[in-house]
């Protein structure tokens, strides 16, 4: 009887350990992806000021090239409509582009794993 309950209490011990190691990888892929985003959010709010910036500077360009402040800001807003119609083009190669890159991030922490496992 002795037996049974070690071979259950071994094979208990081995599922607790399990589901905990589980946990930790799970933990451990939404931190990595909380990371990114959180990475992603910084770099747009440094890169939209810096197109708003760049945008009223090309506006004054454009009105001082063409005498006219008008003319200027309509200039700078065609190009960034054309801007956005390039990425509206392009938006499927963007978003496999972004996955792939995801993806290469979360396999990247599995491959490391492996290497250290081996």
């Amino acid at each position: 009887m002795e037996l049974f309950n070690n071979l259950r209490d071994k094979i208990k011990n081995y599922i607790d350990l399990n589901i905990k190691l589980l946990k930790l990888s799970i933990i451990e892929w939404t931190s990595a992806i909380f990371g990114y985003f959180i990475y992603l959010i910084v770099v747009m709010f440094v890169l939209l000021p810096t197109l708003l910036f760049l945008g009223f500077f090309l506006a004054e360009v454009f009105a001082s090239w063409t005498d006219s402040k008008i003319l200027g800001y309509l200039i700078t807003s065609l190009l960034y409509v054309v801007a956005l119609f390039i990425l509206i083009a392009n938006r499927k190669r963007m978003v496999r582009s972004f996955a792939g890159r995801f993806i290469q991030l979360m396999t990247e922490q599995s491959d490391e794993k492996d290497k250290t496992a081996s």
